[in-house]
């Protein structure tokens, strides 16, 4: 068993050495086995998220001396993230980058539904590993079809799926679909593991122009994209974030010397070896830095959050039977790449009990109004991405949806968060002015839309620039408000005021559903 708190690692004052360690060369893809690229983008990912919540802790934190502390936790991820990007070697096509993107997903979906304890969390990872394994099978079959793809890839994606007359697969059966009131550190871990990823995915989907690509694969990447962005949704929903930022810096730096110590136990090259390693024994120092801010200012001791032993990390070689399975009792393989899968019931019946449909259903005091001001940004931003790939006698009613939705969550927000940012956070006037003045361009660009129509021959060019504008939005009022209030407002608090927002929500569930 390992347990992360029982190592020192390198502490952050001890590096200058190992720095020089941290600017390796390439894999090359044809002498790797598969994995260790799929592993390589999953820590990525973790780096990432790592680097903004530092980042974010910083920004918030009022003590110059913690601030100097996250900063310099932030410089540590930010150059181990960039010698993991130093790894991978360099795609010929943004497409086999996204197909890559998607393979290692694939990977990390099928072992986080291993290792997860909890039932319902586990259909959770099951269907993602069902629809990030579509994405695969539409990215590879165009990259077949525009000549790009290296030979075979198409038939090593197509040889998971189970024989169309095989009689022998059994339906595949899940236990009980209960979940304890709070997850325990496994499921806390697992969480927030498959939302760096997803983020990593919708970050790369958002940097690259689909109308750069060739035409086949255009409407498949655009597709794939919001999807992705749907699911970074939903993963929101299960990182239910503990008490307090110390409590949360443990369970990330805890995290991360998990996923180092798997990675290295299933590693074969010595090359690729070393640099997990290295970087394990940086993430221990990590860890030891954060145990000694939570003893410091909380009050509390490590094991009383993570407990005192990691269990002994799954091997990967079990993931391509389960997917053979999962697809065995939940897909017809000539549904592949038809869009459908979230018709299929069981996805279907599963992402029903996330999102907004989990987060309305409970009771108002059960939510606070960050938690629903989140969830409709989340819903706003899909309802873009559904009109922006809808045909034009299609797009009405993603967009009339959308234009109500915006108009209530603003108002819900002037009501409530605005307001009590004013009220209750320093220098909240400076900061609720600024927003006020993006949502007002944000309702110039919208009426210019409504006024126009969808059969507007700019329609798509100006629905683009208010999403990015509406986005740029709502990554302020988290980063700037939403942060300051979860400091500074008691919670009983923020759950009174959630109310405004219940109908807004409940009308998202709706049409999700």
């Amino acid at each position: 068993m390992f347990n992360p708190l029982d190592h020192a690692g390198i502490p952050l004052d001890r590096r200058a050495r190992d720095w020089r360690e941290l600017n390796p060369t390439p894999i090359d893809p044809k002498a790797y086995e598969p994995d260790t690229r799929r592993w390589i983008i999953t820590m990525i990912g973790i780096e990432k998220a790592a680097v903004r919540f530092d980042r974010q802790a910083s920004r918030t934190e009022p003590e110059p001396a913690l601030r100097a502390a996250f900063d310099r936790l932030r410089s540590a991820e930010a150059r181990q993230r960039r010698a993991l990007v130093g790894l991978l070697p360099r795609p010929r096509s943004a497409l086999e980058s996204a197909l890559a993107y998607e393979q290692a997903a694939v990977d990390i979906d099928l072992w986080l539904a291993r290792a997860e304890p909890e039932p319902q969390r586990r259909q959770v990872y099951q269907c993602d590993a069902l629809e990030d394994f579509d994405h695969v099978y539409r990215y590879a079959s165009v990259l077949d079809l525009v000549g790009r793809a290296r030979a075979g890839q198409l038939d090593e994606v197509a040889e998971v799926l189970p024989e169309r007359s095989d009689p022998g697969q059994p339906e595949f059966r899940y236990g009980e679909t209960g979940e304890p009131a709070r997850p325990g550190p496994v499921s806390v871990c697992n969480a927030l593991t498959i939302l760096a990823v997803e983020q990593q995915l919708a970050a790369f989907y958002g940097s690259v122009d689909a109308g750069l690509l060739d035409p086949p694969a255009r409407p498949v990447y655009r597709e794939v994209s919001r999807l992705e962005r749907e699911q970074v949704a939903r993963h929101r929903s299960l990182v239910d974030p503990p008490g307090g930022t110390w409590e949360q810096l443990i369970m990330r730096e805890y995290n991360e010397c998990r996923m180092y110590h798997a990675f290295l136990q299933h590693e074969n090259d010595p090359r690729v070896r070393s640099v997990w390693e290295l970087h394990l024994q940086m993430e221990l120092g990590h860890l030891r830095a954060a145990r000694d801010l939570l003893r410091r200012f909380d009050g509390r001791e490590a094991e009383e959050i993570v407990g005192t032993a990691l269990p002994e990390p799954l091997g990967f070689d079990v993931n391509k039977p389960l997917l053979r399975r999962l697809l065995a009792a939940y897909l017809d393989p000539d549904r592949l790449g038809s869009r459908a899968m979230r018709d299929v019931p069981h996805v279907r019946e599963v992402r029903e009990r996330m999102g907004t449909r989990r987060t309305a259903a409970r009771a108002p005091d059960d939510v606070d109004v960050v938690d629903l001001a989140i969830e409709q940004h989340s819903r706003i931003e899909a309802l873009f991405y559904e009109t922006e790939v809808a045909v034009e006698e299609r797009r009405s009613a993603p967009f009339d949806e959308l234009v109500g939705l915006i108009a209530e969550h603003e108002a819900a927000e002037a009501d409530t968060v605005h307001r009590l940012v004013r009220d209750r956070v320093p220098g909240g006037f400076d900061v609720t002015r600024d927003l006020v003045e993006e949502e007002r361009l944000i309702r110039q660009l919208l009426l210019g839309l409504i006024n126009g129509g969808v059969q507007a021959p700019n329609f798509e060019d100006d629905l683009i620039i208010l999403r990015d504008a509406f986005l740029s939005h709502v990554g302020h009022e988290e980063r700037f408000e939403f942060s300051q209030l979860r400091e500074r407002v008691p919670a009983d608090l923020l759950g009174q005021l959630a109310e405004p927002f219940i109908p807004a929500a409940q009308a998202a569930v709706r049409s999700a559903a």
